[in-house]
């Protein structure tokens, strides 16, 4: 039963958010069963810019992580992700390299999204595909 819990806590908070507010109820269900929580510490590198993608994506369940690119010696900040924002989806889509680091600002707890589950359901939900395509387009 506990494990029904925290699948129904998962599917709670990510409703709650885009693209998750747009797929059915039992598609959400179904991808939160596969979600884990991970933890990391104030000033844990989280992704390295030029590293192959993971099978799985971040969203921000409590914390903030930055993302940065360096320039010339220097961390140029491109987004602050906090609660229910995601990153390093595009690495994972496209099976290309990371463009960028991720950082963590402060103690944080992230879900990460399993690809295969979510790549399962985009194919078949075009209002998903679409919001994270527009998100690619706009630079996010």
């Amino acid at each position: 039963m506990a494990s029904e819990i925290v699948v129904k806590d998962v599917y709670n908070f990510l409703k709650r958010f885009p693209p998750f507010d747009l797929m059915e109820e039992n598609e959400l269900l179904e991808l939160a069963s596969g979600v884990k929580m991970k933890y990391i510490a104030p000033g844990e590198e989280i992704i390295k810019k030029g590293n192959e993608p993971l099978d799985y994506f971040f969203v921000v369940h409590k914390g903030s992580i930055l993302i940065t690119e360096n320039e010339g010696g220097e961390d140029l900040l491109i987004d602050q992700c906090d609660e229910g924002d995601i990153f390093g989806v595009r690495a994972s889509i496209a099976q290309d390299e990371y463009i960028a680091d991720a950082t963590a600002e402060e103690e944080s707890l992230l879900y990460t999204i399993p690809m295969p589950q979510f790549n399962e359901i985009m194919a078949k939900n075009s209002r998903e595909a679409l919001f994270l395509t527009a998100g690619f387009a706009s630079g996010l």
